[in-house]
């Protein structure tokens, strides 16, 4: 048995907070999903309030995946050039288990190093399957700096309940 693949019906939907920042660890954003997943992440920016200054490189994943770093359960993360919010490619972030502070998550150090202030994170991302939460959050080992749970847009109706999916349908294709 396989889940029914609703992501062709997935949305792409914004994400932006702003929350004050406190420099404590290593001056990264990082990025993950508490369970297993697969969401597609674009434009991701991290900027101060009233600076036009970017403090993230390749937030659009145009041309590769440089600098990010795609680690434990998040390994299997990748750039595609087959969807995109805006450009022609995007992240398509793949979790097999939960994310978590430690080595399970991408992450990436900001172009400059943030220091105590006010900043703003904004990204856009679509949900294809498992897990309907994304974290994003600034790396510390106490503070919730710049830390929050987004929920995915999800389709409106997920499955085929009663009827044959179209996981099923492929293989009985092939």
């Amino acid at each position: 048995w396989e889940a029914s693949d609703e992501s062709e019906e997935s949305i792409w939907t914004q994400f932006s907070y702003t929350a004050f920042y406190t420099p404590e660890a290593a001056s990264e954003l990082h990025i993950l999903l508490p369970e297993a997943g697969t969401v597609l992440i674009d434009d991701i920016s991290l900027q101060r309030p009233g600076s036009p200054a970017e403090h993230i490189p390749n937030g659009g994943f145009e041309s590769d995946t440089t600098p990010w770093l795609f680690q434990g359960t998040h390994v299997a993360s990748r750039r595609i050039d087959t969807d995109a919010h805006s450009g022609s490619a995007c992240l398509e972030l793949n979790a097999s288990g939960g994310g978590d502070p430690g080595v399970n998550k991408i992450d990436t150090d900001t172009s400059t190093t943030m220091v105590a202030g006010t900043y703003t994170v904004s990204l856009w991302a679509k949900w294809i399957r498992g897990s309907s939460k994304l974290l994003t959050r600034a790396d510390s080992r106490t503070l919730p700096n710049l830390s929050r749970m987004h929920t995915l847009a999800l389709p409106a109706a997920l499955g085929t309940p009663g009827r044959e999916n179209g996981a099923r349908t492929a293989l009985r294709q092939v």
